[in-house]
């Protein structure tokens, strides 16, 4: 697994302190193909290898989803981190189902799969 894109320095770190651990939401969605939602970091205890680094990048909160291919299959996660606690994930949730039904008809119109 690789990161396609980030927004900036701090999310590309995210991604390959996720990778060096091999911890946290992003792997976990795309691994178990479902949501994982961190409303505070200082309270998360699944990661405890990636949590302090993600602290320590100054995230605060990160909401993760897998990106399901046709068949169900998850091909990787779309992740969205706020420097902030956040309980507002749920709008943001929101709008993410609606960027990865967009991006799941286009994998599966690409023929993206292996």
């Amino acid at each position: 697994m690789g990161t396609v894109a980030a927004t900036d320095d701090t999310v590309a770190q995210m991604d390959r302190d996720q990778y060096a651990t091999g911890q946290g939401p992003c792997l976990a969605a795309a691994g178990e193909g479902h949501w994982f939602h961190v409303e505070s970091v200082d309270e998360e205890g699944r990661w405890p290898d990636f949590v302090p680094r993600a602290r320590a990048g100054g995230i605060g909160s990160i909401l993760s989803t897998p990106l399901m291919a046709t068949g169900g299959r998850s091909v990787g996660a779309l992740n969205i981190y706020s420097r902030t606690e956040c309980q507002a994930h749920i709008r943001l949730r929101r709008q993410a189902t609606e960027i990865m039904a967009s991006t799941q008809r286009q994998v599966s119109l690409t023929g993206s799969e292996p």
